[in-house]
């Protein structure tokens, strides 16, 4: 299965802490919100990756 995760928007509600890394860069409890949601997507059984990327695409 693939999935479509949504990783481009600018984050604007929460400024000042998406200034300077986007907002699936972001720790929650210490590591990034991006690996969570990827590790649970393996769980589930997906095996392929589409990122919808705008915002600093080279800190994803």
């Amino acid at each position: 299965m693939i999935a479509v995760v949504m990783a481009g928007g600018h984050g604007t509600r929460l400024h000042p802490l998406t200034c300077l890394q986007p907002k699936p860069m972001l720790p929650i409890f210490g590591r990034p919100l991006l690996l969570t949601i990827l590790e649970k997507l393996k769980e589930h059984g997906f095996s392929r990756l589409v990122m919808a990327l705008h915002y600093r695409p080279g800190a994803i």
